[in-house]
């Protein structure tokens, strides 16, 4: 597993995932976005935990060579 690739990943996937679950709440929540949600440990963990699979994912991937 490149090691390199992981970290990276993981560290670009953490923040788009915030990002998202902010616009998603935007749109679903009547009371509007609320930090104490979006900051929750519970949450948070989540979040880092499914930013270190697509980590793993795309870190362990192999490209095919085509021809």
């Amino acid at each position: 597993m490149n090691w390199k690739k992981f970290g990276i990943v993981s560290l670009i996937a953490f923040p788009i995932l915030l990002v998202i679950d902010v616009v998603y709440d935007a749109i679903t929540s009547k009371n509007g976005v609320q930090a104490s949600e979006i900051l929750g440990v519970k949450n948070l963990i989540f979040k880092s935990i499914t930013a270190a699979i697509i980590g793993f994912f795309v870190a362990t991937s192999k490209k095919e060579k085509q021809g």
